[in-house]
């Protein structure tokens, strides 16, 4: 902590000093708030309620705010767009690739299957009438 930019940086306190520029006079933001409080409660003549409070919550702000009446106009408001269709895409998409991969598979384990029943055919383990009574598809082809 001997550097100078160490003894600078640790010097600083930010939330202790408040520039001179930035300070406000909250007493009388205060003392505002209640005459114009006290006004529109008096305008309907009952005691200060929640809607005067709005009201000069709205009157104090106006003027101040960056967004400058954003939520009431709309204005910059973000437009909500659906992601529905697209996961809906998605999903159909991965069904059909595993109803594809499912079929693709049943069709390669009927043929290894066939392949091995012409195999037991030809060894003798299996009669040919069996083979035409498990394939009788093949039995057609060969009349």
């Amino acid at each position: 902590m001997s550097s100078p930019f160490a003894q600078k940086f640790f010097g600083k306190k930010p939330f202790t000093s408040v520039p001179k520029k930035k300070e406000q006079d909250y007493e009388a933001k205060g003392k505002k708030a209640r005459e114009l409080e006290k006004k529109y409660s008096a305008d309907r003549g009952d005691a200060p309620d929640y809607e005067a409070r709005l009201m000069v919550q709205k009157e104090m702000a106006k003027g101040k705010s960056p967004l400058n009446g954003a939520y009431e106009s709309g204005a910059g408001g973000m437009v909500y767009m659906s992601t529905a269709p697209y996961f809906r895409d998605l999903q159909n998409k991965i069904m059909q690739g595993t109803q594809q991969a499912m079929a693709n598979k049943a069709a390669r384990d009927r043929e290894e299957k066939k392949r091995d029943d012409a195999a037991a055919v030809a060894a003798g383990n299996m009669t040919q009438k069996q083979y035409d009574l498990l394939y009788p598809e093949d039995k057609n082809k060969t009349d």
